[in-house]
């Protein structure tokens, strides 16, 4: 086997691995910018039945109003590709600062898709964030530009 048939293996095989890692963000994204979106259109809209579980946790109302508009506004950015990274920060940061003490003291099947949610976002948080900082690091000698995964800028 040649070098440059060595090169384009290796090349293809990590052409390969970002197609998949760009498909799993996509789905990510969009899964998750869709049902917390969703999330923050039904606190907004039908907020009775959601309202209690915050005043239940001592949360007052702009909290509660606030997290809905949140939640909408990044469910929208998360379908978005250029946006999608902030907008999951975004959520999470809301989660964790925000909503939390509410988040905890729900029914057992309220939980099980907030917590699905969440670790969602964490992995997109991640698989975008570590293709950032690493991407053209395994293509070392290869002659794969460093970062080609990632849009040009003109």
């Amino acid at each position: 086997m040649s070098n440059r048939e060595a090169i384009t293996g290796r090349t293809s095989a990590a052409g390969t691995k970002r197609d998949a890692r760009a498909l799993v963000t996509q789905v990510i994204g969009i899964g998750v910018g869709l049902f917390l979106g969703g999330a923050g259109v039904l606190k907004l809209f039908d907020f009775a039945k959601f309202a209690s579980y915050y005043a239940d946790a001592g949360q007052p109302r702009w909290v509660f109003f606030g997290s809905g508009v949140i939640e909408v506004l990044a469910g929208v950015a998360m379908l978005v590709p250029r946006t999608r990274l902030y907008a999951a920060w975004s959520l999470l940061g809301m989660i964790f600062l925000i909503c939390w003490k509410p988040w905890s003291v729900h029914e057992m099947f309220f939980l099980v898709p907030q917590i699905v949610a969440i670790t969602l976002l964490i992995v997109l948080v991640w698989l975008m964030g570590s293709r950032r900082g690493t991407a053209g690091l395994d293509d070392v000698g290869t002659g794969v530009e460093a970062r080609a995964d990632l849009p040009r800028r003109n």
